[in-house]
Order: C-alpha cells, then sequence, then structure tokens
C-alpha cells in the first residue's frame, strides 16, 4: 500500500518536472529533417518523414502525449484525398505507403509515371490549427527532399517548401 502511494507521488513530481520543463523551456520545434518519396510502377510510393524532436517532444513522444507520426496520419486521413496506411513510425519519422500517389500510363516507349506537385505549406497551416501547436512549431521545409523512381531516377530538392510535379518514363 505504501509502495503504490510513493509510486503515485512519484509520478506526479516527474510530470510536474516535465511539465515545469517545458513551460521553461523556449518553443520547441519539429524540424523535418529529410523527405523521401520512392515511386513504385503501379503509381503507389512509399513516403518516409525524418525529423528532429527536442527534449521536450521526445518526452511527449514516449509519454505518448505527442507523437509526430500519429499525428501525420491523423492529418493525413482528414485531408488528403488517397488512401494510405502508416508503415512504421518511431522518435526519429515516419514511413508510410500511399495508393495511387502517381499517374501511370503505358506506351510503347514504356511506363509514364507523373507524381503529383507538393507544397508542405498546407501541412504546415493543417498542423497550426491542432492543438499540439500551442507548444511547439514546425519547420517543415525538408534539408533534403528525394523523390526515387524504380528504375534508380532520382530528383533531389533542398530547404524547399514546394515540389513540383515530376515526369519520369521507365524504358522497357
Amino acid at each position: 500500500m505504501k509502495i503504490n502511494a510513493r509510486i503515485r507521488r512519484l509520478s506526479l513530481v516527474l510530470f510536474l518536472m516535465v511539465s515545469l520543463a517545458a513551460v521553461a523551456m523556449p518553443a520547441s520545434a519539429l524540424t523535418l529533417t529529410s523527405y523521401t518519396a520512392e515511386i513504385q510502377d503501379d503509381g503507389n510510393a512509399i513516403l518516409t518523414f525524418n525529423y528532429d524532436m527536442t527534449f521536450v517532444e521526445y518526452v511527449g513522444y514516449y509519454l505518448n502525449i505527442a507523437n509526430p507520426g500519429k499525428l501525420i496520419k491523423e492529418e493525413y486521413d482528414k485531408h488528403a484525398n488517397m488512401p494510405g496506411e502508416v508503415l512504421s513510425t518511431d522518435s526519429k519519422g515516419t514511413c508510410f505507403k500511399v495508393y495511387g500517389y502517381a499517374s501511370v500510363s503505358d506506351d510503347v516507349n514504356g511506363k509514364t509515371i507523373t507524381t503529383p506537385s507538393q507544397s508542405f505549406q498546407k501541412a504546415e497551416a493543417i498542423l497550426k490549427e491542432h492543438p499540439v501547436a500551442n507548444l511547439t512549431t514546425f519547420d517543415l521545409s525538408p534539408d533534403i527532399t528525394r523523390v526515387v523512381f524504380s528504375d534508380g531516377y532520382c530528383e533531389n530538392f533542398y530547404n524547399e517548401l514546394s515540389i513540383p510535379s515530376i515526369t519520369h518514363v521507365i524504358r522497357r
């Protein structure tokens, strides 16, 4: 009985210490360090977001208060017009599959794949409306964005908030 009371008090003290640390620290920022879109021949894509979190965000993640992967998936489900599923998520990144991400057409030359243009500005605006925005800021312009096709062709973008549509032909 005494041990349970001690554990509860210790938990409360730890929670209060973390809360005070969160209030005392300057505003934290979730920074998107890299984004990779691996385009498959059928137009589906594996999207991988890697991010850095501050100490406060790590604490929130490990206490399951703020989980960037969960947040990304929730907002994706609300706002995206393509079905997707989370493949993995941890404190460093989130990976999910998006079905029908790129348009695909076949012709005599091969398979033409066209990716949609993307703007992380919309994602920033959506996240600013989320309750977690009171605790953190977001930098969603990845240091590097890679769009990789199944034949190895790759386009890179650096510190861009938007990327253009890309059309690539995979030769037969």
